[in-house]
């Protein structure tokens, strides 16, 4: 369960699912494909070939985009161009620290082969050698990208990537690859632009597990920044918050959700949820109660589900504590009606039994969770797209942003106070303070070297009083002038930099 508790797909309560339900192998089957990261198809943005003209008649069309999936881990600046210089990876699979020497990491791209390790693996060797980005190929040339997710292998390695990853097919792949095999000289260089589908106002949804405290913790990165668009006159932005839910498939294949056996489910079945405490007295039911319970929160007032669900990260995720009994003393301390929520619960069940009725409010949870075929979690879709990349509040609102046909001022206020990331580089604007200080020196460096001129004519005068005026007239006006130039200088120690997250084999 380690492999996928961050960002990644929450094995533990899958294998649980099948435990507890007994699952056919054919539904196994279909766990694993699930594991896999198996989901519907989202364009993240534009890849293509920039040069050479040849590569380009290969691949096709120059208007004809490259095909590639995102990894859902990485610092991902949208709304950004980026061009860079194409280097195959030594070793081509980029499982170990690679040989190449990259002299321009800012504007460096690693292309590798799929396999032998995890994406993880690939996307953190090709940072350190100093790539802005990893492109990884697929080995089978008839798989579509569009059954694919690149998600964390539970390293620890992705909380620290900075550089973006990527996945094309094996055709465009092989064709860059072997035509720099081929031509050594010449560059491959790539035009990448992550974008999203812009409206007038972002549609803002989230599916996130009332157990996973890395689903509150991306709600608490979320809050401040949409905060900021709350400041704004206009209306930017609409929230929606899910849940994810489980259903028993026994119940529904054999019983036809009639039966009431399974302590971890509701309506005969319909709606289940892990055991949270194993042998303990607490079951799945209560899970899908606390559900519930903040759903009928969220109907009630965002702000009241905001401020419940912060308390309830901090207080009853800790430890082996009840459920229901850390729940309420959240919504008395809140000075919420405990009877308003009582009623809203039993009313969302569609009869008497709740063993064995509907419920209403988690029928839309689940359809919801179906329609956008939702297989990890946290998750957030921003304009009906899934999202990619750091689950930061910077990054998360930089692709918000990037989704508005029109973005307010604030979001140019947020990109300016953080450094832009490309690659292992901190491309950060020179404040005026800087501007001032770099004047200074170069002020102070044209005086010196005024001055040390000045000194070195007075001393040749005094010493070759016996030189015609002609020469001493010459050396006089003689200035050589030396072009400057500023250079960064780069922090490469491979020790104090910090590793990151990857994905999947």
């Amino acid at each position: 369960s380690d492999v996928y508790k961050r960002q990644g797909i929450n094995a533990e309560y899958m294998g649980k699912q099948i435990l507890m339900h007994q699952v056919p192998s054919r539904y196994c089957i279909l766990f694993f494909l699930l594991l896999l990261g198996i989901t519907s198809a989202s364009r993240f943005g534009q890849l293509s070939v920039t040069s050479p003209k040849a590569l380009i008649s290969q691949i096709g069309d120059s208007s004809q985009d490259i095909d590639f999936i995102l990894a859902n881990y990485g610092e991902v600046h949208f709304g950004k161009v980026f061009h860079g210089e194409v280097v195959v990876a030594d070793p081509i699979t980029a499982c170990v620290e690679l040989f190449n020497k990259i002299s321009k990491p800012e504007e460096t791209i690693v292309l590798a082969e799929r396999g032998e390790c995890s994406f993880v693996t690939k996307s953190h060797n090709a940072q350190i050698a100093g790539a802005s980005l990893l492109i990884t190929m697929n080995e089978q040339k008839q798989q579509n990208l569009s059954s694919l997710m690149i998600v964390d292998d539970g390293s620890g390695l992705t909380s620290s990537l900075k550089i973006p990853s990527i996945m094309i097919n094996y055709r465009e792949g092989a064709l860059i690859r072997d035509y720099l095999k081929q031509n050594p000289n010449d560059s491959v260089v790539l035009t990448l632009k992550f974008e999203w589908p812009q409206e007038k106002s972002s549609e803002i949804t989230t599916f996130i597990s009332v157990s996973d405290t890395y689903s509150y913790d991306m709600l608490n990165e979320l809050k401040p920044f949409l905060q900021k668009l709350d400041e704004v006159e206009e209306n930017y932005y609409t929230l929606k918050v899910h849940y994810v839910l489980w259903h028993c498939v026994d119940c529904e294949l054999y019983d036809d959700y009639q039966s009431n056996y399974n302590p971890n489910c509701w309506s005969g079945g319909r709606y289940c949820a892990p055991d949270p405490d194993g042998d303990g007295p607490q079951t799945g039911r209560d899970i899908v109660n606390q559900i519930l319970v903040q759903l009928c929160l969220r109907d009630l007032s965002l702000t009241v589900w905001w401020d419940y669900v912060v308390r309830y990260r901090s207080n009853c995720l800790i430890g082996d504590k009840n459920i229901k009994d850390c729940s309420n003393e959240i919504i008395q301390a809140m000075d919420i009606p405990t009877q308003t929520v009582i009623d809203c619960v039993e009313a969302s069940f569609e009869g008497t039994s709740r063993e064995l009725s509907d419920n209403k409010l988690l029928r839309e949870e689940k359809q919801a969770q179906d329609a956008s075929h939702i297989v990890v979690w946290p998750q957030l879709l921003i304009n009906k797209m899934t999202y990619r990349g750091n689950l930061k509040g910077d990054f998360m609102f930089e692709a918000i942003c990037d989704s508005l046909l029109e973005a307010p001022s604030v979001c140019t206020q947020v990109k300016e106070e953080k450094p832009q990331v490309m690659g292992n580089i901190d491309v950060k604007e020179p404040s005026s303070m800087t501007s001032v200080l770099f004047c200074t020196l170069v002020g102070l460096t044209a005086f010196l070297g005024v001055f040390f001129l000045y000194q070195r004519r007075r001393f040749q005068r005094d010493m070759h009083k016996e030189m015609t005026l002609q020469i001493s007239s010459a050396v006089s006006h003689y200035v050589r002038m030396h072009d400057s130039s500023f250079d960064l200088k780069l922090d490469r120690d491979r020790e104090t930099r910090k590793l990151v997250e990857a994905e999947y084999y």
